[in-house]
C-alpha cells in the first residue's frame, strides 16, 4: 500500500508549484507507473490528525495518578479503560473470532479527546480522583 498525504494549498509564486501541486504530480506519476495487468482499487479519503503527543501526554499523567490512587499497575488501568471505554475490535484468525480491546493509538484527536473526557468522568464520578490540567496550578506537582 502506498500512502501520500496531499496538503493543504497555500500561497506561491507565480509559475512556480506548491507542494500541493508537486505531491498531486507524484500521486498522477505512480498511478501511470501501475502495471496494467493487474486491477487496481484507489482509496482517497480527507486526512485526519492522529491523536497528538500533549494528549498521550496528559492520559499517561492521567492513568499514573488513578493507578496510583487504586492500588493498580498504569498498564492495567489503560487496559480496563480500553475495555470501558473503546469498542472492541473483532480479530479472525483461522476462522475464529476474538475480540479485543480498541487501541487509542489509532484514535484521531477529536477521537480521543472523546475518550479522555469519558476516563476523566469516571475517575471523577466513580473514584472521587480529580484529575488536572495543563493549565492547572498544580499540574507540574501531580504524578
Amino acid at each position: 500500500m502506498i500512502t501520500f498525504r496531499v496538503p493543504k494549498g497555500e500561497p506561491h509564486k507565480a509559475g512556480e508549484l506548491s507542494q500541493r501541486d508537486k505531491q498531486i504530480d507524484r500521486i498522477s506519476q505512480k498511478l501511470w507507473d501501475l502495471p496494467d495487468a493487474k486491477e487496481w482499487a484507489i482509496e482517497i479519503k480527507q486526512h485526519r490528525k492522529k491523536r497528538t503527543n500533549p494528549q498521550n501526554a496528559l492520559y499517561w499523567k492521567w492513568i499514573v495518578i488513578i493507578a496510583m490512587e487504586t492500588g493498580n499497575e498504569p498498564d492495567l488501568i489503560h487496559e480496563f479503560c480500553k475495555v470501558k471505554f473503546l469498542s472492541p475490535l473483532t480479530v479472525m484468525v483461522n476462522g475464529e473470532s476474538v475480540d479485543v480491546a480498541g487501541s487509542t493509538t489509532k484514535l484521531k484527536t477529536t477521537e480521543m479527546k472523546d475518550y479522555m473526557n469519558w476516563v476523566e468522568h469516571w475517575a471523577l464520578s466513580e473514584l472521587d480522583i480529580i484529575l488536572p490540567h495543563p493549565e492547572d496550578e498544580v499540574y507540574e506537582g501531580w504524578a
